[in-house]
């Protein structure tokens, strides 16, 4: 069996499969060895991961041995194969395929220049390096304008470049598709905190305002806004908790509600939606 070939079963799935996937795609085949179709999949799988040469994992998963871990993934019919790219089931099939057919559904996973110059200039921004990070995505969307990824990380830098009604022209650029992605419900909520941020002065004007007066509930309000466009969330979620353990009517419960909008922004696997769902439910409860 190919290197690049692997069996794989409940007990490795996650290392194997889920974890590797933030590597490379892992295209999972769910087979058994009663199964005709199985037999004639298996092997042109197997060819064209040693075509590839690495630039995917296959992984093999008997059914017959491994039924519930089928079962949790929806395995209804065999042969199965289910793409993971960054932990998630990216695309897949169900029934045997011709070689072209399968090779073009692999290179749907595979990521291009383009996308691995995104990828890149969203780890500049996570590092704050956000002069690199627009030169990457200018050239990245001069040859390709339309490139979905390119844009929503564009709207996020222009986000933090307070920059935010050519944010959210960017964001009418996405396919309607995106509409529900998470990443661009996150940045149209803060979109909305940018707002507040903007009623009246800036960061530094909110900041003197609450020092001078800690019970300014108007000037935490704003500090709040600017810490989300920061993305420092966790200076953010202080600010809002702050606002309702002081006057839970303030704005009409606002404290609260902005607070429940970044519990949804960034997810329930976020650490500190955990933590600040656990305090805001002291302060109501």
């Amino acid at each position: 069996m190919p290197e690049t070939v692997l069996d794989v079963d409940s007990q490795d799935f996650q290392s194997q499969v889920i974890e590797r996937s933030h590597e490379v795609p892992v295209v999972v085949d769910f087979w058994a060895a009663w199964c005709g179709p199985c037999q004639a999949l298996g092997p042109a799988l197997e060819r064209v991961a040693e075509e590839y040469g690495g630039r995917f994992r296959l992984a093999k998963v008997d059914v017959d041995r491994n039924q519930e871990l089928a079962g949790r993934h929806g395995v209804r019919g065999i042969p199965a194969v289910k793409a993971f790219v960054d932990g998630e089931v990216a695309d897949g099939f169900t029934g045997a395929l011709p070689e072209p057919q399968i090779r073009r559904f692999i290179d749907g996973l595979i990521p291009s220049e383009s996308d691995k110059a995104v990828a890149e200039a969203r780890d500049l921004l996570d590092q704050g390096e956000t002069d690199r990070a627009e030169d990457i995505l200018a050239e990245v969307l001069e040859t390709e304008p339309d490139h979905s990824r390119a844009l929503l990380t564009q709207a996020r830098l222009r986000l933090l470049q307070n920059r935010t009604e050519e944010a959210e022209a960017i964001l009418g650029r996405l396919p309607v598709s995106y509409a529900g992605d998470p990443e661009v419900k996150g940045l149209r909520t803060t979109i909305g905190f940018s707002r507040i941020a903007a009623e009246a002065g800036s960061e530094e004007e909110a900041r003197s305002a609450l020092e001078q007066d800690p019970d300014d509930l108007d000037a935490r309000y704003r500090l709040a806004a600017y810490r989300v466009m920061a993305e420092d969330y966790r200076s953010a979620f202080e600010h809002l908790l702050e606002i309702v353990r002081h006057d839970r009517g303030y704005r009409e419960d606002t404290g609260r509600q902005r607070m429940l909008e970044l519990f949804e922004m960034l997810g329930n696997r976020d650490p500190l939606v955990s933590e600040f769902r656990k305090r805001l439910s002291r302060e109501l409860f």
